[in-house]
């Protein structure tokens, strides 16, 4: 049971002033790779969203601001898409650097609490 004075307990949210170590590891773990997964996505829309702009119109018939709107939605659902289906790695490889900073960031608190 959480402490009731606990942020966490309280918002549902994780209390950024509470020790990785008193944390679930589980969650924080699951919260890591979500937030890892939405960068992806966040970066592959920019990247299609550059791609796009780069393709000239035809100025013939064009949608205006409901054809933007759409592309932009498009391009958003895509690359929410992508992102959960592998993406182009960076999701993982950004997990991989995160997690081997906290190791290093718990390794290194563990050898100040052993040197006192």
């Amino acid at each position: 049971m959480p402490e009731a004075t606990s942020l966490s307990y309280i918002t549902g949210k994780s209390d950024p002033a509470m020790p990785a170590s008193r944390m679930d590891p589980d969650r924080s773990d699951l919260k890591m790779k979500e937030a890892c997964l939405e960068f992806e996505s966040m970066f592959i829309y920019y990247l299609l969203k550059e791609m796009r702009a780069t393709v000239p119109k035809c100025g013939f018939i064009t949608g205006g601001k409901a054809e933007d709107c759409y592309t932009s939605l498009l391009d958003q659902e895509l690359a929410k898409e992508l992102s959960s289906k592998g993406g182009i790695g960076l999701a993982s490889l950004m997990r991989g650097q995160l997690l081997n900073q906290e190791i290093k960031t718990q390794n290194g608190h563990d050898d100040q609490n052993q040197n006192k």
